[in-house]
C-alpha cells in the first residue's frame, strides 16, 4: 500500500450567511487547494466544524469533495464519533463514494483507555479502507498513548496518524518506532518543519485553506534538501498561524480567508470573532504583505 505523504489539508467547510452548506464554494475550495499544490484533502476536519453538522450534511460534504476532486488527489474524510457504530456508518459511506482512506479522531466526551481505543480502531479497520488515527487531546480531552499507536501500527490496524497535540516529544517517540510504511503526519502548522526533520511524512495542516504557498514550500524545499528556504517559509508560517488562534476556532482562519479572497465561507454559531480580533488579523496579513 502506498504511503500518504506531503501536505494534506483539513478543509474548512464553507457555510453561507444562513449557515447552510455552500456546495458551490466547497467545490471552489477543492480546486483552489489542488491548484495550490496540495497532496490530499481531508473533509470533515476539526477546522471543517464537523461537530456542528448533521449526518446528511456530512455525507453531502464527502460526496461533493470526492466528485470535485475527481481522482486528482486522495480524499481522506473524518468519520470519528463518540460511538463506534456511528463512525462505521459514515466510514462505509466514504468507501461507497470512492474515498481513498478514512480518519477517525479518538472518541471524545468520555475518555477511553488503551484497550477500548484499540478495539475502536480495530472495528473501523474492518471497513477495509486505509485508516488514520487522529490525536488531538486539546479537543478530545486525552491523548492516544504512544504504546497504543505503536501497537495499532504494528498490527496493521492503522496506516497513519495525524497528531495535533503539539507535543514534539510524543511525536518524535512515535516517529522513531513506527514501521517504514506508516504515514505519520503533523497536525500543527507551526511544527511542520521540525516534524519533517524527525521523520514525518508530511503534514495535515489547515493554513493552506487560505494560503497554500507556505506549507507547500516548506515541504518541497525540505524534500529537495534546501533547508534555508524551508526555514524561511516556516518563519512566515509562524507569523501567519497567529490568525488561527483568534476568536473562537476556526473563525480567525475563515476571516483571514475572507480578506484574501479564499472560498472559505462563514463559520457556524456560536463561533464568534470580535472586532478586536479582526483588526489583529488584518495587522498580521499586512505585516506579511498579503493585504495593503
Amino acid at each position: 500500500m502506498a504511503k500518504f505523504e506531503g501536505i494534506i489539508v483539513p478543509m474548512v467547510t464553507p457555510f453561507d450567511k444562513d449557515e447552510k452548506l455552500d456546495e458551490e464554494k466547497l467545490k471552489k475550495l477543492v480546486d483552489f487547494l489542488i491548484e495550490g499544490g496540495v497532496h490530499g484533502v481531508f473533509p470533515l476536519a476539526s477546522l471543517g466544524e464537523f461537530y456542528t453538522m448533521n449526518e446528511e450534511e456530512k455525507k453531502r460534504c464527502i460526496s461533493t469533495v470526492v466528485e470535485q476532486t475527481d481522482g486528482r488527489v486522495p480524499v481522506i474524510p473524518g468519520v470519528g464519533y463518540t460511538g463506534t457504530e456511528m463512525a462505521k456508518e459514515l466510514g462505509k459511506y466514504a468507501k461507497d463514494v470512492g474515498c481513498d482512506a478514512i480518519l477517525a479522531v479518538a472518541p471524545y466526551y468520555a475518555p477511553q483507555n488503551a484497550e477500548s481505543l484499540y478495539k475502536y480502531y480495530e472495528d473501523l479497520s474492518k471497513i477495509d479502507l486505509p485508516l488514520f488515527a487522529y490525536n488531538i487531546p486539546q479537543f478530545v480531552g486525552y491523548s492516544i498513548p504512544v504504546d497504543t499507536v505503536l501497537k495499532l501500527a504494528e498490527d496493521g490496524i492503522i496506516c497513519g496518524l495525524k497528531d495535533s497535540s503539539g507535543d514534539m516529544m510524543y511525536f518524535a517517540a512515535i516517529a522513531s518506532e513506527v514501521p517504514d510504511d506508516f504515514s505519520l503526519l503533523q497536525g500543527q502548522d507551526i511544527a511542520l518543519l521540525p516534524s519533517l526533520a524527525v521523520g514525518a511524512e508530511g503534514g495535515m495542516v489547515g493554513t493552506p485553506n487560505v494560503i497554500p504557498e507556505y506549507t507547500i514550500e516548506i515541504y518541497n524545499s525540505f524534500k529537495k534538501g534546501d533547508l534555508q528556504k524551508a526555514l524561511e517559509y516556516q518563519k512566515k508560517l509562524a507569523k501567519f498561524v497567529k490568525v488561527v488562534g483568534r476568536g473562537v476556532f476556526p473563525a480567525g482562519l475563515k476571516y483571514a480567508g475572507e480578506l484574501l479572497g479564499a472560498p472559505v465561507g462563514y463559520p457556524r454559531r456560536p463561533t464568534h470573532l470580535s472586532e478586536e480580533d479582526k483588526e489583529f488579523i488584518k495587522s498580521v496579513l499586512k505585516d506579511l504583505g498579503l493585504i495593503n
